[in-house]
Order: C-alpha cells, then structure tokens, then sequence
C-alpha cells in the first residue's frame, strides 16, 4: 500500500476532499490488486456505509474473505466478533478467534483467554489461559521494543 495506516486515518479524518480521493483510489487500486489490508479497510467501509461505500453486507463480505484468505489477524478477529455478537455464532466465532490468536492478533488472544477462563463451549483451563497470557505479554514485550 502506498499509505501508512496513520497516514489514511489522518487524511480521511481531514477535510482534503481531493486528497481523501486520492487514498480511497489507491486502496480500491491495492484492494483489486488483492491486496489484504486494502480488502479489509473496504470491508468495514462497506459495512458502515462511509467514504462513499453504500452499506452493503455482500461487499462487505466479499472483501473480508479476501482478507482472511490472506491471514489478515485484524480482519480474521473482526470477522469472529461480527459471527459472536453479531450473529449469536460463538462456536464458530471461536474458531476465527483461535486462527487469529496464533497469528499474533492481542484481541483474539484475550477472546480464546475468555472462552478457556469461563468455560464457554471448552472445558475451563487454567494451564490453557496462563499459557495465552504468556504469549500475550511477549507480544506486547516486542511491540513496545519495536515501538
């Protein structure tokens, strides 16, 4: 992607009409390039309806397999979240959340601590939720290094 994350957000935050043009033109270029984050970022767009995506829940899902095809963790765990609460689909949530877990996404990591922690469709483990937040704080230890 030509943009930085922090770029897109403060530019579609501003009021640069024409260079938020620019950045949604790129990211529909990445997107149809199969780009994942550009996929994913469509995908919510679409969901919510903004930055001129009309609301739409087929396009919303048509970018974000794109995205969890290409093991996107935000887009994997957000995809879990919208089958949890959304649509009142926790097994299935569950597995999106443990995908996401393994490839390093905090949130899914404290969504999978959760279901081991209250017994909620596994048998409650303590070794199993010690050992997560083991790997939740060495992720946070190497974020804050690299920061």
């Amino acid at each position: 992607m030509d943009y930085s994350p922090d770029e897109i957000n403060r530019i579609l935050a501003g009021h640069d009409v024409s260079a938020q043009k620019l950045v949604i033109d790129s990211i529909i270029k990445d997107a149809q390039a199969g780009d994942a984050r550009a996929n994913y970022m469509i995908a919510k767009w679409h969901s919510a309806g903004i930055y001129g995506f009309k609301k739409s829940k087929k396009e919303f899902d048509r970018h974000i397999q794109v995205a969890i095809k290409r093991l996107l963790p935000d887009a994997i765990y957000d995809y879990g979240v919208m089958l949890d609460t959304g649509q009142g689909k926790p097994d299935r949530a569950f597995g999106y959340y443990i995908l996401a877990a393994v490839l390093g996404d905090a949130d899914a990591l404290d969504a999978v601590m959760k279901y081991f922690l209250y017994g909620h469709l596994v048998e409650r483990d303590d070794f199993i939720v010690s050992s997560l937040q083991l790997r939740k704080d060495y992720l946070a230890s190497q974020e804050a290094a690299s920061s």
